[in-house]
């Protein structure tokens, strides 16, 4: 009986979890996503009954980006979106922060996951932190809205997909809007969204999206604001080939005179640690310059009761996805009347460095707290 960790282990992420459960006492071997990808019966070997299995982020690292890209050959080829073939895998450069294949490497993530679901079966009364079905659901903002409004929970307003910039506009016109957010459907960290606002006479969108002088998009950390309609129209056009989505544009509130929103990371049903995200843009991810608020005074401004709201409706949106037991929820007030809305729901939103509960533990102590419990019931 152990625990089970899939992760890149250079990440700080997987670091920081081996640290907790070490510190609980408790038994873990680790699986590195590029070895799991090359090998996968490696997970076989080493699956034994009563494990548990965090299933832990597999950004940041090219290799298993490349492996996952292998792996989603197949089910890509059925699809229109942007594709590459196994040579050109082979060949494909570490271009860092270079926007690509994001749909290629979801249906691979999608493959990689089944055969971990396929190799549960085999044995007894394993427990996920995340089930595969629950990663891939909340990896998919469309079905995550799907999810979301299935279950009643309140939510930013989705639109459509769209297939290139005149797309968009239609979809505008026909839904009575001049403002949206536009997202890659499997995109993570604020890579490829785009506040765009248009009227009559002028446009004008706001990103962290980088074009290069070949014309190729990159995720920087910096926002960007573009007016001219050709270099807007190329932005769309390309990351549309990625598989894009688009919601209702609507405005945050305000404290201190910045918008905000809050991460909210929900652990086995409860709201343990919560970070306030204050920005002068329309995107708050605070690795793009933002900082943080000061939570204490907010909830002061809110009011219990509304706090309150703003709990029930982080845990209602993480129950919604069975076999979730963890996971990060973005979570706005909406300006003027503070409707507390849904933004989005990420099965790897468990990374919030200095930030501790009120028993004193960081996210990752919290799950091996969680985990320790399951295998004290096991023993018993």
């Amino acid at each position: 009986m152990k625990v089970i960790l899939l992760g890149n282990p250079e990440n700080r992420r997987l670091q920081m979890m081996q640290e907790a459960l070490h510190s609980f006492g408790l038994n873990y071997q680790t699986i590195a996503w590029i070895d799991f990808l090359s090998t996968p019966q490696l997970f076989d070997a080493i699956l034994e009954d009563h494990d548990v299995i965090k299933i832990d982020s597999f950004g940041e690292n090219f290799d298993v980006f490349k492996a996952l890209l292998k792996w989603g050959l197949k089910a890509i080829k059925k699809e229109s979106y942007h594709q590459i073939s196994e040579l050109e895998i082979e060949n494909l450069k570490n271009d860092k922060g270079k926007i690509q294949f994001s749909r290629q490497a979801y249906l691979g993530l999608k493959k990689a996951l089944e055969w971990i679901e396929n190799s549960v079966k085999q044995k007894k009364n394993i427990r996920f932190i995340n089930t595969p079905q629950a990663i891939l659901q909340m990896f998919d903002k469309k079905a995550s809205h799907q999810i979301l409004s299935n279950n009643s929970i309140p939510k930013t307003r989705f639109l459509g997909t769209v297939k290139n910039y005149d797309d968009l506009s239609q979809l505008m016109t026909e839904q009575n809007t001049h403002q949206v957010f536009i997202k890659l459907v499997h995109g993570s960290s604020s890579s490829g969204v785009m506040a765009y606002r248009r009227s009559k006479s002028r446009e004008v969108l706001k990103t962290s999206v980088e074009i290069d002088t070949n014309s190729e998009l990159y995720n920087s950390l910096k926002i960007r604001t573009y007016r001219d309609t050709e270099k807007i129209r190329l932005i769309v056009d390309q990351l549309a080939k990625e598989n894009l989505l688009v919601e209702k544009w609507e405005p945050k509130a305000t404290f201190d005179n910045k918008v905000f929103d809050l991460r909210l990371v929900v652990i086995n049903q409860k709201v343990e640690h919560v970070v306030m995200r204050c920005s002068n843009s329309p995107m708050t991810n605070l690795h793009l310059g933002n900082e943080r608020g000061n939570l204490k005074a907010l909830k002061e401004f809110i009011g219990i009761e509304k706090w309150e709201e703003v709990k029930q409706t982080a845990i209602q949106a993480v129950s919604s996805f069975e076999g979730a037991m963890i996971a990060g929820v973005d979570l706005m007030l909406q300006s003027n009347n503070h409707k507390v809305k849904i933004i989005e729901v990420n099965a790897f939103g468990d990374l919030v460095p200095r930030i501790v509960n009120p028993q004193g533990r960081t996210t990752y102590e919290e799950q091996a707290f969680v985990i320790k419990s399951i295998f004290d019931e096991v023993l018993t």
